[in-house]
């Protein structure tokens, strides 16, 4: 038989959604150590009066994806308690006209280049200009955007005013954060749910990807404290449990997975 199932070690990345509803993701960063997901649920075996076997059912189904962070971004977390923090970003000093150069020969048409610099608050940067051996123009030539964790940058079309073969400077201003804050506690809160995609690269361009469609934190938050002196680093232990959503489709209301090598199995 052929082994396309195997697995090899490839390591995994953690995405989770930008805004609950919103299908779009926000890649959490760097994981460390092993992660681990498991399906459980509570099996229920119903029995008539001489024993005999009526009906074998599961309930209680949910998933819970386990996962050590090593990138604390305060906004991520945010996301991960699913409303039971608060995240503010504090302004720093504004900078004005900061220049982002790509070199001739360097760059490409239809690419998403992220600004180096982001606002505080996580706003468009302003007066943004660009030349490319001459000034080119927004929504004609190129067009400022977003991408799925909310970065925002720009993209060169192929235009008669635009050329590879010459820098592009992309002028803008900003306010970075002075600092960032996150906090939490209350007696009572409402949490929303959010989908979750864990995956990893099996080969180059090929993807196993698992999406639960509605987890919630369900253990805090753990921040590992190593010793000055520890070969290692600040992490935050994360536990999400995915519960069903009953507004789909009955056997795909807790998650699913796609092989892109297209096996029969996993």
């Amino acid at each position: 038989m052929a082994y396309n199932c195997v697995h090899l070690p490839a390591g995994y990345k953690v995405e989770i959604e930008t805004t609950a509803g919103s299908g779009t993701y926000t890649d959490l960063g760097v994981t460390m150590a092993d992660g681990s997901l498991a399906w459980t649920y509570d099996t229920l075996k119903i029995t008539g009066s001489r024993a005999e076997a009526i009906k074998n059912a599961y309930k209680n189904m949910k998933m819970e994806a386990a996962f050590s962070l090593a990138q604390l971004d305060l906004a991520n977390i945010a996301k991960l308690t699913g409303g039971a923090t608060a995240y503010t970003a504090q302004a720093g000093t504004p900078v004005a006209d900061a220049t982002y150069t790509l070199v001739a020969n360097g760059w490409s048409f239809d690419t998403f280049y992220p600004f180096p610099n982001q606002q505080y608050n996580g706003v468009v940067p302003t007066s943004i200009s660009a030349d490319n051996g001459g000034a080119i123009v927004e929504q004609t030539d190129y067009f400022v955007m977003q991408d799925d964790a909310g970065v925002w940058g720009f993209m060169v079309i192929d235009t008669a005013s635009t050329a590879t073969t010459a820098n592009l400077v992309m002028t803008y201003s900003y306010t970075p954060a002075a600092s960032r804050t996150l906090t939490g506690g209350s007696a009572s809160v409402d949490i929303a749910a959010r989908a979750m995609k864990i995956s990893k690269e099996l080969d180059t361009g090929k993807w196993w990807i698992m999406t639960i469609y509605a987890a919630v934190n369900t253990a805090g938050l753990t921040f590992t404290l190593p010793r000055y002196d520890a070969d290692d680093i600040s992490t935050l232990e994360v536990t999400m449990e995915g519960q069903l959503d009953t507004t789909r489709s009955d056997l795909d209301q807790l998650f699913s997975i796609v092989d892109q090598y297209g096996a029969a199995g996993i």
